[in-house]
């Protein structure tokens, strides 16, 4: 059996979910989202239709993405007394790869990351010749800014749908990555509110909402427990304690505004899985004598850029020391997965993912450590990126 056919087996026998775009996903509601803030006025799929109608029109929209909460985890942490599960209408897809800058990408742009070629943390710039740290906007061992190296545009080549809102727009995220180049680009047009905990971004909507008195929309992006989640796992106490205080924030932000006109959306981008064995390939690997490029990608998916006259040498010892835990494929048969999304990758995304692209084939994860110090990617417990269904499954609530 060679890698393709383990990939496609361990889809059969649903060990990994392969993204299925009939099935309500994350896509669905970003296009109702943008429908109904007049971003776009693109026809909605039946999935969007119905998200849109359980949203509504209301004067104050309120959009919150909790970073790492997936379907399972939400359900594990709370139980039917709490808002959260108390107003949960369905369970979504997310995007693959089932990661953060992947995710929030797809949200920014309304675009699948087959589109708009954010495939992982760590994205190869074909300008550059190497890969970035996308969020930062950092180098691959994230060092040094790319600022005065870099065009934002040579790295996410479309425009922010908040750019194009016909709503007031508002963006609360954590004061440390509030004003990057991504956050901008993403807020585009909007403004920015910062905050240092949940209280305070309670507060700060709520200010806003009530003096708003023209139609708003306002994106709340929660960072903690994905941060929990990967230092003590998804089911630690910890990080259970943190989805609660999630809930409880969104009941006292709920109670503070007016339910006739105001609603709230909550999602995550994104599930979280142990990962158990982990898999390291340094910069003095004897493996890069066969690359371009260093490789790219995330935990559970990379990439690699490979020279032509080494491919056949590459996928030998990528297997021999890889091959348990992961499948190789040629990029190009992407196209044909439809993994990224429903249509073909673009000519860019192509350029990114390589010559190769490796696949988890459950909680196994891969890092390139570009850097001499302890990589604390390692030390952490739990990761995604990958195709599970805790990783790949997130909830939807609306009231």
């Amino acid at each position: 059996m060679d890698d393709l056919e383990r990939l496609l087996d361990a889809f059969q026998n649903k060990t990994l979910l392969k993204p299925d775009f009939s099935r309500p996903n994350f896509m669905n509601l970003v296009d109702a989202i943008s429908v109904i803030t007049g971003a776009n006025n693109n026809k909605l799929s039946a999935n969007g239709m119905k998200i849109k109608k359980e949203i509504g029109d209301p004067q104050h929209l309120i959009f919150i993405l909790a970073d790492g909460v997936g379907n399972s985890s939400l359900e594990g942490a709370l139980d039917s007394s709490n808002w959260l599960l108390k107003h949960h209408v369905q369970t979504l897809e997310s995007i693959y790869p089932s990661t953060t800058s992947a995710a929030l990408t797809s949200l920014g742009t309304g675009l699948w990351p087959s589109e708009h070629s954010i495939t992982g943390w760590w994205n190869f710039i074909p300008i550059l010749g190497s890969p970035i740290t996308v969020l930062p906007f950092r180098t691959l061992d994230n060092k040094r800014s790319l600022q005065k190296d870099l065009n934002f545009a040579d790295v996410i080549m479309h425009e922010s749908l908040m750019s194009k809102m016909s709503r007031q727009t508002f963006v609360v995220q954590p004061h440390s990555i509030h004003s990057s180049m991504y956050s901008n680009f993403i807020g585009a047009g909007a403004t920015h509110l910062p905050y240092h905990n949940l209280n305070e971004a309670i507060d700060l909507i709520t200010s806003n909402v009530l003096k708003t008195h023209s139609t708003s929309y306002t994106y709340w992006y929660i960072s903690e427990a994905d941060h929990q989640a990967h230092k003590t796992g998804t089911d630690s106490l910890q990080t259970q304690m943190t989805i609660r205080d999630i809930d409880k924030a969104i009941t006292g932000l709920r109670s503070k505004l007016n339910a006739d006109t105001t609603k709230i959306v909550f999602s995550s981008d994104h599930g979280h899985r142990k990962a158990k064995t982990k898999y390291t390939i340094n910069k003095k690997d004897p493996i890069n004598w066969y690359l371009s490029s260093p490789p790219s990608g995330d935990l559970r998916i990379s990439f690699y850029h490979v020279r032509k006259e080494f491919e056949d040498d590459f996928k030998k010892e990528f297997s021999a020391r890889f091959g348990k835990d992961f499948v190789l494929i040629p990029s190009i048969q992407l196209n044909n997965l439809r993994l990224f999304g429903p249509n073909e990758l673009s000519k860019e995304t192509l350029s990114r993912v390589g010559t190769f692209t490796a696949i988890s084939l459950g909680e196994a994860v891969l890092r390139y450590i570009d850097s001499d110090v302890n990589d604390y990617f390692m030390k952490q417990e739990s990761q995604h990126s990958g195709l599970s269904v805790d990783e790949m499954t997130i909830p939807l609530a609306i009231g």
